[in-house]
């Protein structure tokens, strides 16, 4: 059998052991080649003719005698095992021709001044494209290997270009265009999924640090649950916004998202335990009494916009207090 470069490989089924490299006889078009083994004890040939612009190699001939002519003919016998008077032979045309012989061209064409041995160059790097154009699966770096072939043939055979030689450099480039894009799309991905993926990260990290301070602390006054309620709602709303990144993993943005509604439920019912005391707004009654002495006495702007802006503070945690114990299922009527 055979195998390439590429990776592709192929058996052949026949029942011939023991066979030695004898000889490679190449075509003068450069395109063909005919491998020759041997075994020497039952005289028996296996000839091997490969093509590199298909980069395969034909039916494979096995025989006991062959001779090729100037003209290419290969003529050829196969021995039975009992003596007979006559054999048959059977004659191929081949491409292995003799160096010296002429073949019937027309020496005026463009392809014939360009020359045979490059143009078969050119084919067989043109069929290493298609291979990679038809492969199912995508693999690591097909886009790059795809890229670079198509650029090697259009720098090395500057001919493809005319119309004499159908122009093949248009396809190619289109090709390699479209090579490129693709490489362009994956390289953007890769950044997003990189961006996605350290948002993720950094919002993740700063849920898991807002959940273990709350885990540390014991609430002893009602701006402290209210503090924590803020921060739990900022962070669940931080962590919804991540199902909006493309590439998201939505997994752990639900797991997390659970995770700080438990928590945010359990601060409220806690929270709730603690307002049914008469001293639970106490801390807030204070705030408000220290804001009133400070308007008696005030005598700057700028002390006037302070005031204003622990005022604006205030009544933002009360609000978010008031529309968190509004949302809470109470059972017990008399706390509600």
């Amino acid at each position: 059998g055979y195998y390439l470069q590429t990776g592709e490989y192929k058996l052949f089924d026949h029942d011939l052991t023991n066979l030695l490299f004898e000889k490679r006889i190449p075509s003068p078009n450069g395109e063909d080649f005919l491998f020759v083994f041997y075994n020497i004890e039952q005289g028996t040939y296996l000839l091997l003719s490969y093509n590199i612009i298909e980069q395969t190699i034909a039916t494979p001939i096995i025989c006991h005698g062959y001779s090729i002519f100037d003209n290419g003919q290969l003529c050829y016998f196969k021995a039975d095992e009992e003596a007979k008077k006559h054999h048959s032979i059977q004659i191929w045309q081949t491409p292995y021709v003799h160096a010296d012989y002429e073949i019937e061209t027309s020496k005026d064409s463009y392809l014939y001044k360009i020359g045979n041995k490059d143009i078969v160059r050119a084919m067989a790097n043109c069929y290493t494209i298609i291979n990679l154009l038809e492969k199912d699966d995508s693999y690591n770096n097909l886009y790059f290997d795809i890229l670079k072939q198509t650029n090697d043939i259009l720098d090395k055979y500057y001919w493809l270009k005319n119309e004499e030689a159908f122009n093949l450099a248009s396809p190619i480039d289109e090709i390699k265009n479209t090579a490129k894009s693709a490489i362009d799309e994956f390289e953007k991905v890769v950044a997003i999924r990189k961006n996605t993926n350290e948002q993720i990260a950094l919002t993740t990290e700063k849920t898991d640090d807002l959940i273990n301070e709350i885990g540390r602390s014991t609430p002893k006054h009602i701006n402290e649950y209210v503090e924590f309620l803020g921060k739990l709602r900022t962070s669940r709303g931080e962590i919804i916004s991540l199902k909006e990144l493309r590439y998201a993993d939505l997994k752990i943005i639900e797991q997390y998202e659970t995770t700080v509604a438990d928590l945010s439920s359990e601060i409220s019912e806690s929270c709730v335990k603690f307002l049914v005391k008469k001293e639970a707004l106490k801390p807030y009654e204070e705030h408000v009494e220290q804001i009133n002495k400070s308007i008696d006495v005030l005598t700057k702007v700028v002390d006037a916009n302070r005031i204003e802006e622990k005022i604006d503070k205030t009544s933002k945690e009360l609000e978010l207090l008031i529309e968190i114990v509004s949302n809470l299922k109470i059972e017990d009527a008399t706390q509600t």
